[in-house]
C-alpha cells in the first residue's frame, strides 16, 4: 500500500504541511523531486506529504491509493486556479526561491474556493 497516511484531507491541509516542509529545508530542489541534501521541489514535497514517496509511479498499486488520488485533486486545483503554466515550470524557473514556494502555497491555502472539488 501506501508510505503514509491515508484518507482524504482538504486541499488547504495538504498545502500548508507542504509549505511547512518546504520551510524546514535548505533551499528549493530544482529539476529533481529531492536533491542529495534533501530539498524537495513542489511536487516532491506533495509527494512526500500525501505518502506517495518519490517512487510512486514504479508501485504497481498506484492507481488505488487514496494517497495517489489526494496528490491528483490537489495538483490539479494548483494547475487550474492558481498557476498559470504547471507546477514544475514554477519551481524550475531561475529566479524561484524556497520562500516563493512556500508563499504560493500559504496563499493557495487560504483562498475560498481551495477545498472545492477539483
Amino acid at each position: 500500500m501506501s508510505n503514509g497516511w491515508v484518507g482524504m484531507r482538504s486541499n488547504s491541509e495538504v498545502l500548508l504541511e507542504t509549505a511547512e516542509l518546504i520551510s524546514s529545508r535548505d533551499s528549493l530542489a530544482k529539476k529533481t523531486f529531492k536533491d542529495q541534501y534533501g530539498n524537495f521541489c513542489l511536487l516532491g514535497a506533495l509527494r512526500e506529504v500525501t505518502g506517495l514517496g518519490m517512487d510512486m509511479y514504479q508501485r504497481e498499486d498506484l492507481y488505488h491509493d487514496p494517497n495517489y488520488k489526494q496528490y491528483c485533486k490537489v495538483t490539479k486545483w494548483l494547475e487550474r486556479t492558481v498557476l498559470t503554466g504547471g507546477i514544475a515550470e514554477f519551481n524550475d524557473r531561475p529566479t524561484t526561491t524556497k520562500e516563493d514556494a512556500v508563499l504560493l502555497l500559504k496563499r493557495a491555502a487560504e483562498r475560498e474556493d481551495c477545498d472545492g472539488e477539483s
